[in-house]
């Protein structure tokens, strides 16, 4: 008669798991730290969105920097056509509101038990919407100075109809990132 003997349960796999959870933790937080120094390249990037963006969506001629995170758009200045540039300054950038979602994400996946997937979906998910809602942030700047002047309408769209735009993202983001990371569909 044979017996089988079971494996002790070393914790071999829990040890491999939490490995894997650090590891990605520290991936992460590099990530951020890397768009956060790389900043200059992001906000070119989100520059280069913006134009893209502009011109798709409202019709405007458009002209991006090759390098720097500036755009030019046409708008409607009387009977001319005047250009304003857009320099996506690093207070303006998506990037120090994607790089503390990284954090926290490292910071879960080491202090909680919520599956990597969701948590990494869910920094990607959010992150993906901090950078369109910021997009849109410039193509409504685009749009309120085409309607109502330079002046008036870069102050307008950038400090208050801006800044609501930003919190209602922000807002949504949040609530995306807890929706996609909670560990079960009843909590």
């Amino acid at each position: 008669m044979s017996t089988a003997e079971a494996a002790p349960d070393d914790g071999s796999f829990r040890s491999r798991r939490d490995g894997v959870r650090q590891f990605t933790a520290v991936v992460t937080v590099l990530g951020a730290v890397l768009a956060v120094t790389e900043q200059a390249r992001y906000r070119g990037v989100e520059a280069r969105m913006g134009a893209w963006a502009v011109h798709e969506l409202l019709g405007y001629a458009v002209i991006a920097a090759n390098a720097g995170p500036t755009f030019f758009f046409g708008y409607h200045d009387g009977a001319r056509t005047a250009y304003l540039g857009l320099e996506v300054s690093l207070a303006c950038s998506s990037v120090l509101l994607v790089a503390p979602a990284a954090v926290a994400t490292a910071v879960l996946a080491v202090v909680s038990r919520i599956p990597m997937s969701r948590l990494l979906l869910a920094l990607a998910a959010t992150a993906a919407l901090v950078t369109a809602i910021n997009v849109l942030r410039f193509v409504l700047i685009a749009l309120l100075v085409d309607a109502w002047g330079a002046q008036a309408g870069f102050g307008w769209a950038h400090s208050f109809f801006g800044s609501l735009l930003t919190l209602a993202g922000l807002a949504g983001a949040s609530w995306l990132y807890y929706r996609l990371a909670r560990r079960t569909p009843s909590s």
